[in-house]
């Protein structure tokens, strides 16, 4: 049987809200699992384009990106599917409005990272949290 590896790209999107950092979280249509915009390369994409594209047409945002924050995560979809989703560090842009894609995203809500974790149902994504809350704490202190 041959694996088939599937890749999709997204960002973290965050915020500074009164000196707290806030990060936008997604939650999916179809399996209500909370998590960050994101969704497949389509043919001749890179990463970086994918995660432009899919964070526009999921949340109708044009972020500010940091490309050199990149993560990604590799899991099994299924015992023959491989899934390797790249995240990018962005900031929100406060003049921007957040318009959700009703199709597959059914809400969304910012969260510091202590509410995150409880939203968050894979250990991955909170250790990525982690790195970028870090990550941005460092860029901010500069």
């Amino acid at each position: 049987m041959k694996t088939v590896h599937e890749y999709s790209a997204g960002s973290i999107i965050y915020r500074i809200n009164k000196n707290e950092i806030e990060f936008l979280l997604v939650q999916s249509m179809l399996n209500r699992t909370w998590g960050f915009p994101k969704g497949h390369l389509e043919a001749g994409e890179n990463n970086v384009q994918a995660a432009k594209r899919e964070v526009y047409e999921e949340v109708g945002l044009r972020p500010n990106y940091d490309f050199n924050f990149k993560e990604s995560l590799t899991y099994k979809i299924t015992r023959d599917r491989l899934k390797t989703v790249t995240l990018f560090l962005s900031e929100f842009i406060p003049t921007q409005k957040i318009k959700l894609q009703r199709s597959e995203i059914g809400s969304s809500k910012w969260v510091n990272l202590e509410e995150a974790s409880k939203c968050l149902h894979y250990e991955e994504l909170n250790e990525l949290l982690k790195k970028a809350q870090d990550y941005i704490k460092n860029e901010i202190s500069r």
